[in-house]
């Protein structure tokens, strides 16, 4: 996004939050790796012994994490992986993660998902346990769900006959505030800024994928979902 659309849409955050999110994008720029004939990035910070695994949710980025990752950044070596609009497959994403980290020689970490990356690391945890020291997860039900496929059939259906300004507009409805937090105006930025060219076709793509890796997911013990 170009710097104008940038300053106007945080015109309302908190200069020292603003000027804090600028730096910590321009500070840590993406690692590349090819995965699958693909070129996919991540982010890489920190040199403490001990790694961290920051999995994003849907429709977002890696810099969700920014403010968490810039305070454990000095204690904690910290691995973040960027998703594809769409998402991937939960086996797909499970091998993204793992060959993350094959490349990057951690053989175990911490793993922090929110939303779609909670589903994610319960993948990673079920197919590659050796890889999973600790699971922490928030906002996740993707693969907890047992009407998730049909859920998602459904929304689909709305999202095809639905004029999606409408859809967006539903969509920016759904942000939630904390009414003591000094955070809500950066919050709010942030949604309008990764949303801002979202599409139709984008959008029916990330339930397409969605709607495989809830399938993929029904493989996993349902005494173990979250």
């Amino acid at each position: 996004m170009i710097q104008h659309n940038f300053t106007s849409l945080y015109k309302d955050v908190p200069e020292e939050q603003h000027t804090l999110f600028l730096d910590f994008r321009r500070n840590h720029p993406y690692s590349t790796m090819l995965f699958q004939n693909k070129e996919l990035q991540y982010l890489s910070s920190g040199e403490g012994e001990r790694e961290l695994v920051f999995l994003h949710g849907a429709l977002v980025r890696p810099d969700m994490w920014f403010y968490p990752i810039l305070e454990l950044e000095d204690t904690f070596r910290i691995i973040a992986p960027l998703f594809p609009p769409h998402m991937m497959s939960a086996q797909e994403a499970a091998d993204f993660v793992r060959s993350i980290l094959k490349k990057e020689n951690i053989s175990q970490a911490v793993f922090i998902g929110y939303s779609y990356g909670g589903g994610v690391a319960q993948y990673v945890a079920e197919k590659y346990p050796d890889l999973v020291g600790k699971l922490i997860l928030s906002n996740t039900g993707v693969v907890g769900r047992e009407d998730s496929i049909a859920q998602l059939e459904k929304f689909k259906k709305v999202v095809k006959l639905l004029p999606f300004f409408l859809m967006k507009k539903k969509l920016k409805n759904r942000i939630e505030y904390v009414p003591s937090s000094a955070w809500n105006a950066f919050h709010h930025a942030y949604f309008m800024e990764m949303n801002a060219k979202l599409t139709k076709r984008l959008f029916l793509e990330y339930i397409e994928g969605m709607l495989r890796f809830a399938d993929e997911a029904n493989c996993l013990p349902r005494d173990r979902r979250e």
